[in-house]
Parts: C-alpha cells; sequence; structure tokens
C-alpha cells in the first residue's frame, strides 16, 4: 500500500530530508494524476504531522487544484486540530472566506503554538485582512509582517513618532508600509534625520520602490509567479538531460547540474541576445564565486571555464519538468 510504502520511506532514519522528499515524490507522480488524488485522501487519513508536511509540500507544487487545498485545509482544521501546521505550505493561494476563517481560529487562541506558523503565513501572503484587527496581534513578526498596505494614518502616527522620539524603528516600519504615503513620508524626513541615520534611511526608501538619488524604480516591475509543471506544460525546462556542454566543478570536475533553461520567446526579459538563459547548480563543495561561458550555436563554450565534453543528465530534479511562469 502506497500509506506503508510512504510511511516506510519517512521513517528511514538513514536518509536525509532531501533524499525522503526525492523519494517520496518518486512514489506520488508514479500515478495517473501525479498522486493528488491519493495524497489527498492520505493526508485526510494520517494523524501524523511528518507525514502530513511531507504530502501537503508535495500539494504545493501544483497550481491548478487551489479548490481542493482549500477543501483540505479547512477539512484539517475542522477535523484533525493536531495536524494544522502541517498546512502551512498550502496557505498562499487560499480564497478569502478561507483566510478568513483560520484568521478567526487564531483570534480565538493566539497562544496556540500548532496555529503559529500557519498563521504567520497567512500575515505573509493577506497582510491587509489583519489591518483591522491589528490591536489584537502581539506577536512583533506577525505584526512586521502585517506592514505592508496599512492605512494613512498608521503613517502619520509613525511620522509622529519619529518626530517626538528619533526612534529608527519608526523609518523602518515606513519602509515596511510600501505604499505612497509611506514612502513621501520618508523622503521628507531626509532632512530631519541625523547624518549617522541617512544610510539607514536612503536603504528603507529604496527597499520602498525607488531610489533615493533618483526617484527612479528601484525594482522590476515585470516579474513572474513559477509553477513546476509537467515538460509539455511550458517551455521553459527544468531538469533531465541538458544538450550541450556544461560547467564543471574546477576541483572534482563534477558536472554542474542544469537546474532552469528560459525561453527568452515567451518572456518580456529585455535580453538582447535572443539566446536562452540556464541556471546550473555545483554540488560538489567547490562551487566557483562565478563562471565566464560564451553562447555558440553549437551550444556554451567555457571561457576560463572548465566543460564537459558533451551534455550530461541530472538526478537532482526528478523527472523532466518544467517552469510555468505566470
Amino acid at each position: 500500500m502506497l500509506t506503508d510504502t510512504i510511511a516506510d520511506i519517512l521513517d528511514n532514519s538513514s536518509l536525509t530530508v532531501e533524499e525522503k522528499e526525492e523519494k517520496v515524490t518518486e512514489q506520488l507522480v508514479s500515478y495517473p494524476d501525479r498522486g493528488v488524488g491519493e495524497c489527498l485522501q492520505l493526508i485526510r487519513e494520517t494523524n501524523e504531522i511528518n507525514t502530513a508536511t511531507y504530502l501537503s509540500n508535495y500539494l504545493a507544487l501544483f497550481p491548478k487544484i487551489q479548490h481542493e487545498k482549500a477543501q483540505l485545509v479547512e477539512y484539517i482544521f475542522n477535523h484533525k486540530p493536531d495536524i494544522r501546521e502541517a498546512t502551512t505550505s498550502l496557505i498562499k493561494h487560499l480564497p478569502d472566506d478561507v483566510v478568513e476563517k483560520l484568521i478567526n481560529h487564531y483570534l480565538q487562541d493566539t497562544s496556540d503554538p500548532d496555529l503559529y506558523n500557519v498563521i504567520y503565513e497567512l500575515a505573509q501572503f493577506f497582510p491587509e485582512k489583519f489591518h483591522k484587527i491589528s490591536s489584537q496581534i502581539e506577536d512583533d513578526l506577525i505584526q512586521e509582517s502585517i506592514l505592508p498596505g496599512s492605512p494613512d494614518i498608521m503613517v502619520n502616527d509613525l511620522v509622529a513618532k519619529y518626530l517626538e522620539e528619533q526612534d529608527s524603528e519608526c523609518l523602518q516600519k515606513l519602509a515596511y508600509i510600501r505604499t505612497d504615503k509611506a514612502l513621501d513620508a520618508l523622503i521628507e524626513l531626509i532632512p530631519l534625520v541625523p547624518e549617522e541615520e541617512l544610510v539607514k534611511i536612503y536603504a528603507y526608501i529604496e527597499n520602498s520602490g525607488v531610489f533615493p538619488d533618483t526617484r527612479l524604480a528601484a525594482v522590476e516591475f515585470e516579474n513572474y509567479r513559477g509553477f513546476v509543471v509537467s515538460r509539455n506544460e511550458s517551455p521553459h525546462h527544468m531538469g533531465g538531460s541538458f544538450p550541450y556542454p556544461v560547467p564543471k566543478c574546477p576541483v572534482t570536475d563534477k558536472p554542474a547540474t542544469r537546474i532552469l533553461t528560459l525561453d527568452v520567446s515567451q518572456l518580456n526579459l529585455g535580453l538582447k541576445s535572443g539566446y536562452n538563459p540556464s541556471f546550473f547548480w555545483y554540488d560538489s563543495g567547490y562551487s566557483p564565486s562565478y563562471i565566464y561561458v560564451q553562447f555558440t550555436e553549437h551550444g556554451l563554450k567555457g571561457l576560463m571555464t572548465p566543460m564537459t565534453d558533451g551534455q550530461v543528465g541530472t538526478d537532482l530534479i526528478p523527472g523532466e519538468l518544467a517552469l510555468r511562469l505566470e
């Protein structure tokens, strides 16, 4: 039975966490739906938080089952409170009604340690849901997480507190709020900040989205959210073999692993070369600080960088996968 097989893997003390994840994944992907249905059922049946956590982390990789994830989280909270913490990785794409239910669970007992990681994760992705109840949140880390998008009145209060107490923590909180009102407040405070604090406030302004000297954008607004999917679902390939020579460790000669190759024709990255960039991972313990390669019609050519003689497969990423970017 799949349940027993996964239990045996997770109970095997000779395996590292990464090895357990890989072996659990190998078992699940062998099923027609890549084990999604089996995974959902196993989490509902288990009382072991370790098992539920591994399986939840696996489910988190699938972007098209948000409804099923939301149902699962609700089920766990209503019927299996002892393993609630295992749902942390499923939090980020929950619908508003489920998010509000989880927050209400937390408010009933803010000292519940099993809920802390879940609520902290909610605060990271849904800070606006906490603004009206911020006075009921005592934890400093959660308070910090829910600052983004805070109302203008909080900006006014922080400015007033800084002018009265010269507390640089107020400047940091203004940076975390990341609204136009908060950014304007930081800029207006520059002449009032002691010289020794200027480095901090300039960093906070840049963290808020603009360069302090030019007021130009300090962030790249063209960005994507990535989901690991099957090879045929995206042109951005992960794992499998790389059809060209790859960089190798200058000490052990171990080939680097191709993690991801982006298809620039499908992205607006502003790259002028037209070549698809690839990302490599050195697993030898002697990774160089940087590498030099040249794109040619025959693939990559190392420049002062040792390369393999031909294509190399990878066992770091299980199977031939891809990264879907939205």
